[in-house]
């Protein structure tokens, strides 16, 4: 049953029983796990860029797998941002309209010159924080806290999560030391997915002069589907 003095503002049944990744605290200080929001962490950043009208630049794009990649490209003159940022190696970066979609990147070092909109929050870790940015990733891509940002927006369609709903999200704190080897495993799995898409990119090289994907093989295969 829920009072009617709860139903003066929104019915959604998420604001009526809200979620808060804190409800595992429990599960955290059984794990050894300290913890504490996120402004006290990081801080955002905004390192703004001034364009070249007639220079190629290119727009990060990060994808549901929390990985940032190269977006669409524009000549400078075509920019049409008020401002634009670039952010730098170990950064995480944050869609605004995605996160909930667990669209959140750390940035790479090949990524430093990709532009990022205002519709991006860039965090980093403070300097005086001992805390592994890798290890923040996960947990800003976990259920747990996904479902936070869900249960705290209106709506049904986008979801905005922006710097003001981030800085007072509750993170667990393991030991720096289990941080930093939890970040380290994810980094070596991400060289070697670089490397089976270099392998992957190098095979397709070889087979190009067969003509195997070209366009006349493509036009034949779309011809010799059936219809759906």
């Amino acid at each position: 049953m829920v009072p009617a003095s709860r139903l003066s503002g929104r019915l959604d049944a998420k604001n009526l029983r809200p979620w808060r990744a804190t409800e595992l605290e429990s599960a955290w200080k059984k794990s050894g796990a300290t913890s504490d929001v996120l402004e006290n962490l990081v801080e955002p950043v905004r390192e703004t860029t001034e364009l070249i009208d007639d220079a190629e630049y290119s727009f990060l794009k990060i994808t549901y797998t929390g990985i940032a990649v190269l977006g669409e490209k524009s000549l400078g003159r075509e920019v049409g941002y008020k401002y634009i940022s670039t952010a730098k190696a170990g950064d995480i970066v944050v869609s605004h309209i995605s996160a909930v979609y667990r669209a959140i990147c750390v940035m790479p070092p090949e990524g430093e010159d990709w532009l990022i909109s205002t519709e991006f929050t860039v965090l980093r870790p403070k300097p005086k924080v001992k805390v592994d940015p890798i290890y923040l990733w996960t947990v800003l891509r976990s259920a747990a806290v996904v479902a936070e940002w869900l249960s705290q927006s209106t709506g049904l369609g986008r979801h905005r999560v922006d710097w003001e709903m981030l800085r007072k999200q509750t993170i667990p704190l393991l030991p720096y030391s289990e941080q930093k080897a939890i970040g380290d495993r994810y980094r070596e799995a991400h060289k070697l997915e670089a490397k089976i898409r270099r392998l992957q990119a190098e095979v397709q090289g070889a087979l190009s002069p067969l003509e195997l994907e070209g366009d006349i093989a493509r036009d034949r295969l779309a011809r010799a589907k059936p219809p759906k």
